[in-house]
This record gives structure tokens, C-alpha cells and sequence, in this order.
């Protein structure tokens, strides 16, 4: 296999920024409920006769909704690096931070560790935008019915505070063909995310190896 190692694994403590706040929200919407109804349609039957046979038709019965939630949120974090790219940070996540301790000095001896480079605007920024698409999904899962469409939330955030933490992370770049692909490891769960090469012509030969074993199997059925 073409594959070096573009830059040796080394274990870094990230600064993150950890969010928490109260969040109440006010939704409407338009739920929809299903009914079906009997539609007659024409059609031929076997011999080339024109026919009119009945089939149930799924219709939807739009009705507002309206409603209101409170929730908190804790430990919502955020990397305050530039050199990682918040997508595969994000997947590293659940971090204890219940294990968290004070900041003493001693804990990064021997250990490389980053300065925050997204400051804290930007950070409340990125996680209220997590906050938002999280509660989104909580409203959305209280609207009545079968469907809904028009899924209007208004948040109001109270109680907002934030820490500065350090967490580990093992960072790796390697080249594959010349092509480098990093990969992350949190340092607390052994978690693991990032890039890999991918195939396409493998990926395609397995598709249709799956496929011709699937065709035997129900051939052999039969």
C-alpha cells in the first residue's frame, strides 16, 4: 500500500468553549392529518376492455398548530480551533465533562496544548446555531398529527454562561497516494473520526459481487 504518515500521531489538549442557557421557545405550524377516500378510475382489464374499478386514495387535513417548550441546555461545545475542522470535532463528541477539573498547570506538562482562536461571539454563535437546529427538531416532534409543513420557532435564550475547557484529542495526518487524510481520536473515549480513501472502482466491484450473490440466493429459491 502507497501510505506514509504525513505527520506523527501527537496528543493535543483543544481549547473548547462550553455553553450552557436556558432556551424557551414558541412554535406554530400546520399539522396534517390522513384520511382516505374512494376514487373511481378507468382503466383496461386483461383483455383490452375499458373498465372503471375503485382504489383508496391517501388525501391530508391541514390543521394549525401552535405550541410552547422550555429546555435547557449543558455542555454544548464548541472547538476554539482553526485547525480542526468543527464537523469532525463535533462527531468526537460526548466528552465527560463531569470529570473536568480546575486548571492547574502541572496537567499540561509534558503535553502540547493550542490557544483558542475562535473567540467568544463566534463560539456562542456556532453553538446557538446547535441549540436552534436541536430545539427545531424538539417542536417539530410536538406537532400533532401525521405531517406538518410550515414550522415556524421563536427562541428566547436566558441564563447563558460559558467555560473555557481543555480537552484531549489525538491528531494524525497520513498520505495515501499522495493525497493527505486526517483523523481524529478523543482522548477520553477512544472515539474515532476523519477521512478515508475511498475506492470507487473496489466500491463498484462490491456492489455488483453483493448483487451476484443476491441473484443466486433467490435463484436457488425458487
Amino acid at each position: 500500500m502507497n501510505v506514509r504518515v504525513e505527520r506523527p500521531v501527537r496528543h493535543v489538549h483543544t481549547l473548547h468553549l462550553r455553553n450552557r442557557g436556558a432556551l424557551h421557545s414558541d412554535w406554530t405550524a400546520y399539522a396534517g392529518y390522513y384520511y382516505y377516500v374512494t376514487e373511481t378510475y378507468t382503466t383496461r382489464d386483461d383483455k383490452g376492455r375499458t373498465v372503471q374499478r375503485q382504489r383508496q386514495v391517501r388525501r391530508v387535513r391541514w390543521e394549525p398548530a401552535w405550541g410552547s417548550r422550555e429546555d435547557d441546555y449543558d455542555d454544548v461545545l464548541v472547538c476554539a480551533s482553526k485547525g480542526l475542522p468543527l464537523p469532525m470535532t463535533q462527531k468526537l463528541e460526548p466528552f465527560d465533562t463531569l470529570a473536568l477539573k480546575a486548571y492547574d498547570p502541572s496537567y499540561l506538562a509534558g503535553w502540547r496544548a493550542e490557544e483558542y482562536s475562535v473567540d467568544l461571539n463566534a463560539g456562542w454563535r456556532t453553538a446557538v446555531a446547535r441549540m436552534e437546529q436541536g430545539q427545531r427538531e424538539r417542536c417539530s416532534g410536538d406537532v400533532p398529527g401525521d405531517t406538518q409543513r410550515d414550522l415556524h420557532v421563536t427562541n428566547r435564550f436566558s441564563g447563558e454562561k460559558f467555560k473555557h475547557v481543555l480537552l484531549p484529542i489525538w491528531i494524525a495526518v497520513y498520505r495515501y497516494h499522495d493525497k493527505p487524510f486526517q483523523f481524529l481520536v478523543n482522548g477520553q473515549t477512544g472515539e474515532v473520526t476523519g477521512h478515508a480513501p475511498w475506492s470507487v472502482l473496489k466500491i463498484t466491484l462490491l456492489c455488483l459481487a453483493i448483487g451476484i450473490v443476491v441473484l443466486i440466493i433467490a435463484l436457488s429459491q425458487r
